[in-house]
C-alpha cells in the first residue's frame, strides 16, 4: 500500500511543485480541450487564470505588507489582541485553489463521486467544485 502512495508521490510531487497557478493553468486547459474548445481558446483561458492567481495573490502579498505595520501599531495603542483576521471569500478562495493540496481533494471528490454514479448510489454529478 505505501508503495502506491510512494508512486503517486513521486509523479504527482514534480507537478505540484509548479505550484497552483502553473497547475491551475494545466487542469483548465486540459479540461477545456476535453469539453472541445480549441487548444488556442483552452490556452488562452488556462494562461488568463494563472495569470489571474498570480496577480491576487501578489496582491494579498502587498496588502499585507502594507497593513501589517499599521496593525501592529493598532494593536499597541489599543491593547485589542484579535488573533484572527477576516479577509472575506475572495482571498481565501484564492489561497485554496493557488494550494497544491486542493487538486489531491479534487481529485478524491471526483472519484468519489464516479464511483457513487456507478454504484447507482446518486444520481447527481457533483459539478461545485468551490465546496472542496
Amino acid at each position: 500500500m505505501y508503495a502506491i502512495f510512494d508512486l503517486i508521490g513521486k509523479v504527482f510531487n514534480p507537478i505540484l511543485d509548479m505550484g497552483g497557478p502553473v497547475i491551475m493553468l494545466i487542469i483548465l486547459t486540459v479540461l477545456a480541450l476535453l469539453f472541445g474548445v480549441k487548444f488556442s481558446k483552452a490556452l488562452e483561458g488556462g494562461i488568463k487564470l494563472a495569470i489571474a492567481l498570480t496577480g491576487i495573490g501578489a496582491i494579498i502579498g502587498m496588502l499585507n505588507t502594507a497593513f501589517s505595520a499599521s496593525l501592529a501599531k493598532f494593536v499597541e495603542n489599543t491593547g485589542i489582541q484579535l488573533s484572527i483576521t477576516d479577509v472575506g471569500w475572495a482571498p481565501l478562495a484564492t489561497i485554496t485553489w493557488g494550494s497544491a493540496w486542493t487538486l489531491y481533494f479534487l481529485l478524491i471528490m471526483l472519484i468519489v463521486n464516479i464511483v457513487m454514479l456507478a454504484m447507482k448510489k446518486t444520481d447527481t454529478l457533483d459539478v461545485d467544485i468551490f465546496d472542496i
